[in-house]
């Protein structure tokens, strides 16, 4: 247990060193002037523990479950397996986890992040490679800013068996001059907040069966890459604003909810700027049936269509009216064989 008067509190701070803390170990850090930290890395360190219990709390700078900063000359390493991270109370910013230049190696742990302006599950940045399996994140904000994972380039982050994300941003990856990041993974999702993609980054995820995608995706178009595969019987995606992505593909009844049916108003545009292929996917559109300007969600391929897909619309009260060139709901620039 650490408390501080002003200077900040560090539960425990390898530097240089290799510490294996074995199981059930439980830190906290109370910082209710300056930083709080329940494990602060420096250079050329290792730390390990398994069914640990991390907290920080309070910090009017910054609070940190873990913060690891090394230099690229010499990198650290983490590892925790079956532990919960929970860091409350920050003034201006608050991680679960914040690392650069340090190998993150993640199995079965819950991060929950909350306080008053920037919350972040993880951030990875320099060279770190971080490796998540069963991970569970809740970030939350009194001012909105929360991020489940914050990809800074060249790090990256790869998910793993099932992940749960919750927050404003639930994925923010963004390079830079020293690099580009990449977010991959494949497995079930339960994914709540928008994936952004930008400035040559790289985010490419298969959502397995039973995922479910609540939220918008953005990237810049020409620049960087954003990759969704639903693929997994009984999985969706609830679209909650307009999106734009590089490629999409659904799978196996997996199916897109471009808005939202009970509301009246609000159509939606999805826009795949690549390709796009089902099989045997679904997408689910709501409009109000009239003429030819019908409001209605729709999906804008500029690239190649290919496979099947199924089609469902709702109408939400319309009554009907005669059309010329009927309701367009999708629109392919590319090749889409008949039989799509």
């Amino acid at each position: 247990y650490a408390q501080d008067a002003g200077n900040g509190a560090d539960g425990i701070s390898p530097l240089r060193s290799t510490i294996d803390l074995g199981t059930g170990s439980f830190i906290t850090a109370v910082s209710p002037a300056y930083a709080s930290h329940g494990v602060y890395m420096g250079e050329s360190s290792a730390f390990t523990a398994k069914k640990m219990t991390i907290q920080a709390r309070g910090g009017a700078l910054e609070s940190a479950g873990v913060f690891s900063l090394a230099p690229p000359s010499a990198p650290s390493s983490l590892q925790l397996d079956d532990s919960i991270i929970s860091v409350t109370e920050s003034r201006d910013y608050s991680y679960g986890i914040a690392a650069s230049n340090t190998a993150v190696t993640l199995n079965s742990v819950d991060i929950s992040v909350g306080g008053k302006k920037t919350t972040v599950g993880l951030y990875t940045d320099e060279n770190t490679a971080a490796q998540l399996k069963n991970t569970n994140i809740t970030a939350v904000s009194d001012t909105g800013k929360s991020y489940g994972l914050v990809v800074l380039g060249p790090s990256s982050v790869n998910l793993a068996g099932d992940t749960e994300i919750s927050a404003v941003t639930a994925i923010n990856a963004e390079g830079s001059s020293r690099g580009t990041p990449a977010v991959t993974g494949a497995g079930k999702m339960l994914i709540k907040g928008s994936i952004l993609s930008f400035t040559g980054a790289d985010v490419n995820l298969d959502m397995t069966e039973g995922s479910v995608f609540t939220g918008d995706t953005q990237y810049d178009t020409g620049e960087s890459s954003l990759q969704l595969g639903t693929t997994g019987s009984g999985s969706k995606w609830l679209m909650t604003q307009n999106s734009n992505l590089s490629n999409l593909t659904l799978s196996h009844e997996a199916a897109v909810y471009l808005s939202d049916e009970k509301k009246l108003t609000g159509r939606q545009i999805l826009t795949i700027d690549e390709n796009y292929h089902g099989n045997g996917g679904k997408f689910i559109f709501n409009g109000i049936l009239a003429d030819d300007a019908s409001p209605i969600d729709q999906v804008i391929i500029h690239g190649n269509a290919t496979g099947t897909t199924k089609v469902a619309v709702n109408n939400l009260g319309g009554l009907g009216e005669k059309t010329i060139d009927g309701i367009r709901i999708i629109e392919v620039d590319g090749t889409s064989a008949k039989d799509t």
